[in-house]
């Protein structure tokens, strides 16, 4: 029977409730959602000590005469004790932290938050180290003494020898950890759910536990451990054994009355456990499916012991094993190690935060954002649009407990799961239109939920658990139903096309394999067929999925890098933003909300310390420029080449673009990718280097900024003027030119040169070589041999004045400006 004796007293208001016990004095600390944290000298201490950490305060942590906290904030604060002043700040989540841990060396501070991450922080220098993979909030953690093992939802005693766990039904249960054998299990007397548990000592040196409870109660059982042979020390504790079969079965019965003390939850390895139709047992999954515990195939030899004695297999031929597998004898064969597989990604909505947080963003957009809070005390949603004009805000009642939502300036698209109460439902709220009830719903067929939706112009989407891509009209009519050839990861929408990534195959260990499908609504053809990869970093995930401002496919994966669908380029992705170059931390993160091809920036929302913004206050959003991952080759080089790179980009982009304003700005970027290319192209020749200048020349679009660079009086690529410039200046034949030059009103020294000719204002062609002429590239040593041609020595100019290219003929009527069109192997597209 569970003993029924805990002392018990009030501690703080009703909620959540935290404890921890100072190492150097005994003292323990509670903390509470009142926001105080209050310190007793014993459990029936009268004169308490207390301050105020914030509003209120989840969790709570002692070392060396300061105070950890985890407030609602998200953040971990540091407060001396007992004056109670702030320290500073270890770390911060997204979501309120959940329990706090201290090593005893107090270097080491580990913390759980309900965003479902853990942090390690080294206390001396100031870092942390982000362990994700939990699929819930953390409920509790808690560090082994000898610092080799972290684990959750347990307490470990100070000599390492007892664990101590808890269950909301107010059950303490205590083991040994090195026969895995439960010793004993009290029960809370108020019967309330167990919210902090711990450790301590008396002035015997006897141990105990405090607990807290969701009531704001803190208890402390006297005598958890007696008639003990011998204390343990610190020094004799055992390695702790492999845990990982141990079963939460018995916490749930004991909610129904079961005595949970005479079940074996932790028992030796070679103890067989009864059958439980509840009991979830790792092992016992391994065992059916033909594994042992340390995943080798059973009856067989472990796989180290296979390749060792590879000679003592029996006389086991290869011709054996063939006939083993057609007989069916799988245990006949060489051990082998099951294949590794990845842990697909679920489906998300993209600009969205977790789920399990109380205040989240459901998305955020070009077009605004959907925030909700889901809380004990309001469940509702709320519309922001970044230009009031297209819409006042809304704010209304959450009723079906919507957690996907799409915005545009035409409608919101709402989405929830089924539940026990209702189907899986789509909600629709015209934000135009001349009629009274602009909102509609529709109820999915019964077993099938929406996994993701989205919004074009003039049509909804959503994907479900069935593998249907469902498309509606903006007033509830359903226009199309089309199967989708693998598990969804979410949708994306601009104007009438509709991008779906899914998963189209098992990816190699620790990577994902995506696919995607670009789809014209309002024309219903296939832009890009099924199957077309998603390529991600390794080992990471699919953050952020979307379509620029211009309609090109855009991602961000988990590892900070954002990447482009070239249209021109036949859908090729190019990589144009590494954001994880730019945050000084590792556990700052850039949360991607958009990218524009046309002004080349991404729009991104700085996370300090966390991987989701948090919507109060609301955060500020910046743009980040693109930066294209090339190798260093020089700075001046590299620089070149990145301007040429993302110059052509935004050339490819613009030229798809119907308005005046785009034309202008084409027009700019192609006199920038022939400056970026003139300077390339000297750098290259004073570098020596006349065959790099050969192929920046084959690059120009316009084959008369070839003469252009050579004739260009304002050429700055060079720090100083070489001997051959300086002797060609003084030549009768370049004062012509360069008083053509001023002469004309424009301070671009290429628009100014083809002016000057388009004028009439050289006598001779502009790519007529002179037979005074001289090469101002050309090496002073160099000997050329005439008639030779094409031999070592010639320069670059050389060979050019040979076969000179025809001048371009400008339309009548129009400025003899310099108009460049990007050439077409740059790329092909629509």
């Amino acid at each position: 029977m569970a003993h029924q004796d805990p002392y018990i007293r009030f501690a703080h208001d009703e909620g959540h409730t935290d404890l921890c016990i100072a190492d150097d004095s005994g003292h323990m600390l509670t903390c509470g959602t009142d926001g105080e944290v209050r310190i007793y000298k014993d459990i029936e201490d009268d004169d308490v000590e207390c301050f105020r950490a914030g509003d209120s305060a989840h969790c709570i942590a002692y070392h060396d005469e300061k105070v950890y906290v985890g407030l609602d904030t998200g953040a971990v604060q540091i407060y001396s004790c007992p004056d109670g002043s702030p320290q500073g700040m270890a770390t911060r989540f997204a979501a309120a932290p959940t329990h706090l841990a201290v090593n005893k060396a107090g270097t080491v501070l580990a913390a759980g938050s309900c965003d479902m991450s853990i942090r390690v922080c080294s206390l001396p220098e100031g870092k942390c180290k982000v362990l994700m993979g939990h699929g819930a909030p953390i409920l509790s953690i808690a560090l082994d003494p000898l610092d080799k093992y972290m684990v959750s939802l347990v307490s470990f005693s100070s000599c390492g020898t007892y664990l101590a766990g808890a269950s909301t039904a107010g059950l303490i249960k205590i083991w040994k950890v090195q026969d895995r054998t439960p010793l004993k299990s009290f029960k809370n007397k108020s019967s309330h759910a167990i919210s902090a548990l711990t450790w301590l000592k008396s002035e015997e040196g006897n141990l105990q536990i405090g607990y807290c409870d969701t009531k704001g109660y803190l208890g402390m059982i006297r005598h958890p451990i007696e008639n003990l042979e011998e204390k343990p020390s610190l020094q004799e504790t055992p390695e702790v054994e492999d845990m990982s079969d141990v079963s939460l079965s018995e916490f749930e019965d004991a909610s129904e009355g079961h005595d949970a003390s005479s079940k074996n939850v932790l028992k030796p390895s070679h103890v067989e456990e009864e059958p439980d139709d509840n009991a979830i047992s790792i092992s016992q999954i391994k065992r059916e499916v033909g594994f042992d515990d340390e995943g080798n195939l059973l009856k067989l030899p472990k796989i180290n012991d296979a390749h060792e004695n590879e000679s003592s297999r029996d006389g086991v031929s290869e011709k054996d094993e063939v006939s083993s597998l057609a007989t069916g004898s799988l245990y006949e064969m060489r051990s082998r190690r099951p294949p590794m597989t990845t842990e697909i990604q679920d489906p998300f909505q993209p600009g969205s935060t977790p789920e399990n947080l109380p205040h989240r963003f459901l998305v955020w957009n070009s077009v605004g954002l959907v925030c909700a809070v889901n809380t004990e005390d309001e469940n509702s949603i709320d519309v922001e649009f970044h230009d009031t004009s297209v819409h006042h805000s809304l704010h209304f009642s959450n009723v079906f407990h919507h957690t996907m939502a799409a915005l545009s300036s035409d409608a919101l698209l709402l989405a929830c799961e089924s539940a026990e109460d209702h189907a899986s439902k789509v909600t629709c709220h015209n934000l135009n239109g001349l009629n009274t009830n602009k909102e509609w719903s529709i109820d999915m067929p019964e077993g099938e939920d929406v996994f993701a939706c989205t919004l074009g112009r003039g049509w909804a989407a959503v994907a479900t658990s069935s593998r249907y891509l469902r498309l509606f009209t903006l007033w509830g009519i359903q226009k199309n139903v089309i199967s989708i050839p693998g598990p969804i990861v979410s949708l994306a929408s601009h104007a009438d096309l509709l991008m779906v990534v899914y998963h189209c195959g098992t990816g190699v260990p620790g990577d994902q394999c995506l696919a995607f499908w670009l789809y014209d609504v309002k024309r219903e053809r296939v832009v890009v067929p099924w199957g077309c990869p998603v390529p991600l970093s390794p080992k990471s995930t699919l953050s952020w999925l979307g379509l620029t401002d211009e309609g090109s496919p855009a991602i961000c994966d988990s590892a900070g890098l954002v990447k482009i669908a070239s249209i021109k380029r036949s859908y090729a992705w190019i990589p144009v933003l590494d954001w994880r170059s730019q945050v000084k931390k590792k556990t700052d993160h850039y949360f991607v909300v958009g990218v524009s091809e046309r002004h080349q920036y991404v729009r991104a929302i700085f996370c300090k310390g966390s991987q989701y913004p948090s919507p109060l206050p609301r955060p500020t959003l910046m743009m980040l420029p693109f930066k294209i991952p090339l190798c260093v080759d020089g700075e001046a080089k590299s620089q070149l080449e990145e301007t040429c790179l993302k110059t052509i980009l935004a050339s490819e982009c613009l030229s798809r673009l119907k308005d005046p304003e785009a034309e202008d700005e084409l027009k700019t970027a192609q006199r920038n990718l022939a400056e970026s290319l003139m300077k390339l192209f000297a750098l290259s020749c004073r570098a020596d280097l006349e065959m790099r200048a050969c192929e920046v020349a084959s690059m120009m679009p316009d084959p008369m900024l070839i003469q252009l660079t050579i004739k260009s009086p304002e050429q700055q690529v060079l720090d100083e003027p070489s001997q051959h410039e300086r002797a060609r200046s003084e030549s009768p034949q370049q004062t012509n030119d360069t008083e053509i030059i001023e002469a004309t009103p424009t301070d671009n020294p290429l628009i100014s040169v083809v002016r000057g000719h388009a004028k009439g204002g050289s006598k001779r062609g502009l790519f007529t070589p002179s037979p005074a002429s001289v090469n101002p590239f050309r090496k002073p040593s160099a000997k050329i041999e005439k008639d030779k041609e094409g031999a070592i020595g010639t320069t670059v100019f050389d060979r050019i004045s040979q076969n000179p290219p025809k001048p371009c003929n400008n339309e009548k009527g129009k400025d003899a400006s310099l108009v460049i069109a990007p050439k077409a192997s740059y790329g092909s597209g629509e």
